[in-house]
């Protein structure tokens, strides 16, 4: 957590908030703006004050910055048994992610990926927007160190940035996205998917992953144009 919040204290687009009690420091508050959309990524609180007004008072002040900032589209991952209490506070549930691990890892079979080149960037925020509905220029381009692209007949038709949360695969047909999941395995303790694309589920069970819940995907505010059969893996976990 240390690494990740000295992360976010320098990144431009990240936003930190503590609460304090005198010089107490309660709880953290950690999220990402990308213009007009924001992620609430981390809300940890002390303990002894689970169950008290302690986080609402925590969220309320990140969505406050986001909206200062011009957001008005907000979404976090949150765990399954909460959906009911982040739908009392504006959030609707929009789409479940499982976790898939402890599989085997099939080696890489086709010769269209190679390391990402400056000049299919752009084509890799193109691909993000569509499967996103969020222009996220900034986030990728903090992650593209070691990222990779599916390149077909010259067209940039997926992408991959392990370093990215838990690893991000994009991809515009099932044959890229499937290929990309085999260069990330061997990387990451599992890969977390929407349950909605069905082909990512069918390849890592196929592999005989274990599956297990990463969570609900709430949005406040405006809906987002996700498309999850666009995504063969998502970076990030319950909040």
């Amino acid at each position: 957590m240390h690494a990740r919040l000295r992360w976010y204290l320098h990144t431009p687009f990240a936003v930190i908030k503590g609460l304090y009690a005198g010089d107490a420091l309660l709880g953290l508050g950690c999220g990402l703006q990308f213009g007009a959309s924001a992620y609430l990524a981390h809300l940890v609180v002390d303990p002894s004050l689970e169950g008290t007004d302690e986080r609402a008072t925590l969220t309320a002040t990140l969505l406050s910055e986001f909206a200062r900032n011009g957001a008005c589209s907000v979404t976090m991952q949150v765990d399954g048994t909460e959906v009911g209490v982040w739908e009392r506070q504006g959030f609707r549930p929009e789409q479940e992610f499982v976790r898939y691990q402890h599989g085997s890892c099939p080696h890489p079979a086709h010769e269209e990926v190679g390391l990402l080149q400056p000049s299919q960037v752009l084509a890799l925020f193109h691909l993000d927007e569509r499967a996103t509905g969020e222009t996220r220029k900034q986030l990728l381009l903090e992650h593209r160190f070691a990222a990779h692209a599916y390149v077909e007949k010259g067209l940039v038709r997926g992408g991959l940035l392990p370093l990215l949360g838990q690893g991000l695969i994009l991809a515009h047909h099932a044959e890229a996205g499937l290929e990309l999941q085999r260069w990330l395995m061997p990387h990451q303790r599992g890969i977390i998917v929407p349950v909605r694309n069905a082909a990512a589920c069918a390849h890592l069970e196929a592999a005989g992953h274990f599956a297990a819940t990463a969570g609900v995907r709430m949005v406040l505010g405006r809906q987002l144009n996700f498309r999850p059969e666009l995504v063969y893996a998502w970076p990030w976990d319950v909040a």
